[in-house]
């Protein structure tokens, strides 16, 4: 069995680390994937921040017919001696060949994002992708998902939220040449229903994730990444920004163990 380990340098800007994967069918994964992430970063001066964080990706399957994908993060940082960020995240995804073009995934995550305000935050769901043939790889997915939301306090403006939210996105991925590639994917998630408010369809309540990434080879085992990210929230806890845009790059380093 053959085992790849991919291990990168971020260097963060405004910090946020994102994991960078190239979408993959089943038939891809025909063997064990580990795509580590760890970075770090201090500044002193007028301000001394300190961040650090780590982003981990492991991918099994049996090349035919399954796949299933575990992402682990987690974040840290300081400014001037404050805690400023605190959140971490672990999701697990399994995807099941239905035919040539669809797949049926079912997904379980938990979650906390301190400054956010969330103590916790899981989901479970359940998608159909459809993968667009035309394309290098291009998959498109709708499903639903129910979400429960803990507060870091709860009180009479931040409540504990119950809902069943819609799940559509895209993945896409485009190779320039054999140096350049690009990974792009989009999510939107409206609310269809709030178990908290007993109430239905509510497309002004949602959640809205983009994020690329451009990889450029600069060796077989070396290459140069960008990664932006942008996610809006409608309607967070405690009136927190709705939106956050992030950019980060830096350096990866690819080694095997056949």
């Amino acid at each position: 069995m053959k085992k790849y380990f991919l291990f990168s340098l971020l260097i963060p800007i405004k910090i946020f680390a994102i994991i960078t994967f190239t979408p993959k069918s089943v038939e891809e994964i025909k063997h064990n994937e580990y795509n580590l992430n760890v970075y770090g970063k201090y500044n002193s001066g007028n301000t001394n921040k300190t961040t650090f964080g780590t982003e981990n990706t492991m991918t099994f399957g049996d090349g035919s017919k399954w796949k299933n994908l575990i992402i682990l993060t987690y974040e840290y940082s300081e400014v001037d001696g404050e805690e400023n960020t605190n959140k971490g995240k672990i999701h697990n995804r399994f995807t099941l060949k239905l035919n040539k073009s669809y797949d049926n995934e079912t997904y379980l995550q938990t979650e906390y994002d301190k400054f956010q305000f969330i103590k916790s935050r899981t989901i479970a769901g359940d998608n159909i992708r459809y993968r667009i043939n035309y394309f290098e790889r291009f998959f498109v997915g709708v499903g639903s998902f129910y979400s429960k939301t803990v507060p870091e306090e709860i009180n009479l403006t931040s409540k504990e939220r119950q809902k069943l939210k819609l799940n559509s996105y895209f993945i896409f991925t485009h190779t320039f040449n054999d140096k350049i590639k690009l990974n792009a994917f989009a999510f939107y998630q409206p609310t269809l229903y709030n178990f908290t408010d007993n109430t239905n369809i509510d497309f002004s309540d949602y959640r809205l994730t983009s994020r690329a990434s451009l990889v450029s080879k600069i060796t077989d085992r070396i290459s140069f990444k960008i990664n932006a990210t942008y996610d809006y929230h409608s309607n967070p806890y405690n009136d927190v920004s709705k939106g956050e845009a992030e950019l980060m790059f830096g350096l990866s380093y690819k080694f095997k163990n056949k």
